[in-house]
């Protein structure tokens, strides 16, 4: 089964760092990231992801 994500943060660099850590993972498939609050709540919104970091 595969875990979804996305990650919100207001740093690219910290977003590259966390998303390469969560690539190691064979479960977990990436969907998209937001730079802020507004835009990281309307990704939840919408793609309804299992986790967020």
């Amino acid at each position: 089964m595969s875990h979804t994500f996305i990650i919100i943060d207001d740093s690219q660099d910290d977003v590259s760092k966390t998303q390469a850590i969560a690539e190691r993972f064979r479960n977990l498939s990436f969907l998209a990231s937001a730079n802020n609050y507004d835009d990281g709540v309307n990704l939840i919104l919408e793609h309804q992801p299992h986790l967020v970091f």
